[in-house]
């Protein structure tokens, strides 16, 4: 691996963005590797892997962020979006179900 470039990566509700060179919307990323100290994203239409590195530790509230907790923040955000585009689509009317004739008990 070499290195290509050195910036910003900022994660949104709608985006991963590296502030110097590119931007991708959170649909167009097919996966996404904890790499230790990064993370590695696979995106649509791009053969090759992007790796993401943090040269020196990242602390938030004293917490030392690793490479899985960003994969995670990602896959969070991405999960956000699709609940945001299920509630979206139109209401369909309620089913109405009939009483069943067999009861649940315990013990």
């Amino acid at each position: 691996m070499r290195q290509i470039d050195q910036g910003t990566l900022i994660l949104t509700t709608k985006r991963l963005a590296f502030l110097r060179t590119n931007s991708s919307g959170l649909a167009d990323l097919i996966g996404v590797n904890d790499v230790g100290n990064g993370i590695q994203v696979h995106r649509e239409r791009k053969q090759k892997a992007e790796t993401y590195v943090l040269t020196s530790p990242l602390t938030v509230d004293g917490l030392e962020i690793t490479g899985s907790m960003i994969q995670l923040a990602i896959e969070m955000a991405k999960l956000s979006q699709e609940v945001d585009a299920l509630e979206a689509l139109p209401v369909f009317p309620r089913i109405k179900w009939k009483k069943s004739p067999y009861l649940y008990s315990q013990g």
